[in-house]
């Protein structure tokens, strides 16, 4: 039986007994192993583990269904006699052809006291029929199925992660001199990914992650070809020279990211600043990295980072990604036909 985390079955499951009976297997558990252990196991969070087990303890199985999120009660709830005057006052100035501010007749009906001028504003936008506008979306970055398309390691995404926000490593950076960022390395077709730690978010130690660490891995590979592979970042200060006032205008010389990435591959793809989706693909890996690796209390020191971090890389470089029959590294192998070794993570000097 294929073993499914907590979140998987919150997240794809709409029965909600299956769920309740998988919340009461986790709070058993819970109650022989430990909420560490269990927490880990489950991979979901200490506190969640803690918020079902006293659910459960108080109320038994009832109190691990999903709470509504409806209050209980609306003690500031206004009276249909405020609302029906606010909206005869903004009809009566409609039909008149009145110019209607929502400010005059708030002050009108003195309802300083009682609501505020949002709540107000609504109620007269109600009376005389205004649509409310639709707030902009951020982009979704457009149409991506030209990835469906892209062969393994056409294109790559490089990213910076911080440890620093990560609250259980907070303690260490200067007790043990834990390093601070994280390199990541992923490839956009088929979600292999890699990563390396510093002590700075530097173009230097973004060069020799490119070195010693990404291009070491591509020469392994003798079917690979170098300039068929394009080469993703953003536009920090680690990995180019762009010049930054208020907006980025001009580009200065060459940083020595982009010298080395365009004398080796094919590339060096910068994304439109403020792009929100853009790095989607090695955001998410830093999301899941966090989550199932970095944010336990395993790791203390640099030795730690390290060991947990190369336990976690090949767990999640050979286990087979979210709706695909294959993992990165079958992909890989079956592509070029190559073994593939997966880096190991180490501290950037």
């Amino acid at each position: 039986m294929k073993f499914i985390s907590y979140n998987e079955v919150v997240k794809n499951s709409n029965n909600k007994e299956y769920i309740v009976d998988f919340r009461e297997e986790i709070v058993k558990d819970c109650m022989e192993n430990g909420v560490n252990r269990t927490a880990k196991f489950y991979r979901m969070s200490r506190n969640t583990v803690k918020r079902w087990r006293g659910r459960y303890l108080a109320k038994g199985r009832a109190g691990l269904y999903d709470k509504s999120k409806k209050p209980h009660n609306s003690p500031k709830k206004l009276s249909n006699e405020i609302i029906s005057k606010i909206k005869e006052l903004a009809n009566s100035k409609n039909k008149r052809k009145c110019q209607i501010k929502s400010t005059k007749i708030y002050r009108s009906l003195n309802l300083e006291d009682s609501i505020s001028y949002v709540t107000c504003n609504k109620y007269v936008k109600e009376a005389i029929g205004k649509k409310k506008k639709r707030k902009d979306s951020k982009t979704n970055g457009g149409d991506i199925s030209w990835k469906k398309d892209l062969k393994p390691f056409e294109r790559v995404q490089v990213d910076v992660k911080y440890l620093t926000d990560i609250d259980s490593l907070k303690p260490y950076f200067k007790e043990k001199n834990l390093a601070k960022y994280e390199f990541t390395f992923r490839d956009i077709a088929t979600g292999f990914a890699f990563v390396s730690y510093a002590y700075e978010k530097s173009v230097t130690n973004s060069k020799i992650f490119f070195e010693k660490v990404v291009h070491k891995f591509f020469k392994s590979i003798p079917s690979i070809k170098l300039k068929e592979i394009n080469i993703q970042t953003d536009n920090g200060s680690e990995n180019t020279n762009r010049k930054r006032h208020g907006a980025y205008v001009g580009v200065m010389k060459k940083s020595i990211v982009t010298e080395f990435i365009e004398e080796n591959y094919r590339e060096h793809k910068t994304i439109i600043p403020g792009h929100c989706t853009a790095q989607s693909d090695v955001e998410s890996f830093h999301n899941v990295i966090e989550r199932e690796c970095l944010g336990w209390d395993d790791i203390i020191d640099n030795d730690s980072l390290l060991f947990y971090t190369n336990k976690f890389l090949k767990e999640f470089n050979n286990k087979k990604r979210w709706k695909c029959n294959y993992t990165p590294i079958e992909k890989l192998e079956e592509y070029f036909g190559n073994k593939i070794e997966i880096p190991e993570a180490i501290i950037l000097d």
